[in-house]
């Protein structure tokens, strides 16, 4: 295929700075992957920019593409290197570029999109080589320019925040079952389920209403990103029992052991900017807990798991003996344990290695579930 010429309709866009003239169009894929190049980084010789491929990602997207799951509907970014004028013949904006045989495009953005096309080309040549791809590409740009632009592409362009995406992926997978099963498969329903719970907390619990930030919410009297909440989470709607229920019983739940949490420690709810259990650290550890705390409400007789003093009786103890030193070297202890600043001990453990001492700490504390 990289033998042949290939033609293809095109739209002439703004010249670049440097000189080098802009075409857009669309290309089958087959062409695509036959002529497309990677300008890979050396950094011995210091020539080229782009990073390795990554192949999980590539059998990732090929796979969607498989299924019919995803589309591409933005443009790969090109440059042809050694561009002669009589290769593009317009008619004002709209024209035919001719690419003879043996040209290379160097892909600038895009190479794992144009590799998974690659592969599927290879395992289903009939059903993928006529699969097109929008382009935008370069006309004689020198490795430089390429260079300059997969930096504007890759340092200037924002990735959606991590509360928004959470956000966005459950109202998806809530209307669409395909998606949820995706998700199950990749082990990632987690994050819908997560998502779901953290809006009936910020909705419904009393403890955590006002307290969570969620995607275009001023900061206020919030303490917590929605995203560190439902990361907080992960280990709570793993728990097997526990995700057979509702979630709006999953609120009740929680909003249960946050208050026998508050009812132990108080004046750290009454200030909560303060301290940090309303705060990523306390969020992380205290959810990381609940696993051993349910199930020692859940194995005694008659188990309220709605009620605030099931789980005080158990957590309540460990929280309160909770002591470490502070950087000044103060001995601090329960409530003030919690405090922000070097006047407590909680920022000692703010790193996800700390959250796993910390949990570990509590638990230690803790008593075991009873064996009926």
């Amino acid at each position: 295929m990289s033998e042949e010429r290939i033609q293809i309709p095109v739209i002439e866009g703004q010249q670049l700075q440097g000189g080098a003239r802009l075409v857009v169009g669309t290309i089958k894929a087959v062409y695509l992957s036959a002529i497309s190049e990677v300008p890979g980084r050396d950094f011995y010789s210091q020539r080229g920019y782009q990073r390795p491929l990554t192949k999980p990602r590539v059998t990732r997207l090929a796979s969607d593409l498989q299924r019919g799951t995803v589309d591409l509907p933005t443009a790969v970014l090109l440059n042809i290197r050694q561009f002669e004028e009589d290769w593009l013949e317009m008619n004002g904006t709209c024209g035919v570029l001719t690419i003879p045989a043996g040209t290379r495009a160097h892909i600038v953005d895009g190479q794992h999109r144009i590799a998974a096309l690659a592969r599927l080309i290879e395992e289903d040549h009939d059903r993928w080589s006529d699969h097109s791809l929008h382009f935008v590409l370069m006309l004689g740009a020198d490795e430089l320019q390429e260079m300059r632009q997969f930096f504007v592409v890759n340092s200037t362009a924002k990735s959606v925040r991590t509360d928004l995406a959470y956000d966005l992926l459950r109202q998806q997978a809530e209307s669409d079952p395909d998606l949820m099963d995706q998700l199950i498969a990749r082990a990632e329903d987690w994050k819908v389920k997560a998502q779901a719970l953290t809006d009936r907390l910020g909705r419904e619990s009393a403890i955590w209403r006002d307290r969570i930030r969620f995607p275009g919410e001023p900061k206020g009297r919030t303490t917590i990103t929605s995203a560190s909440m439902v990361t907080s989470l992960q280990p709570v709607v793993r728990i097997s029992f526990f995700g057979l229920i509702n979630t709006q019983t999953q609120a009740k739940i929680l909003d249960a052991y946050w208050s026998a949490i508050s009812q132990t420690l108080p004046s750290v709810f009454d200030e909560p900017a303060q301290f940090a259990m309303q705060k990523g650290v306390g969020a992380y550890v205290m959810h990381g807990v609940f696993e051993q705390v349910f199930d020692v409400v859940r194995s005694r007789p008659q188990p309220a798991l709605v009620d605030p003093n099931s789980y005080k009786e158990i957590i309540g103890p460990a929280l309160c003996g909770l002591a470490d030193l502070t950087d000044d070297g103060e001995h601090v202890q329960g409530a003030e344990f919690w405090r922000q600043g070097p006047a407590g001990a909680a920022g000692k453990f703010t790193s996800r290695a700390g959250h796993r001492v910390l949990q570990a700490r509590i638990t230690r504390q803790l008593p075991s579930p009873e064996i009926l």
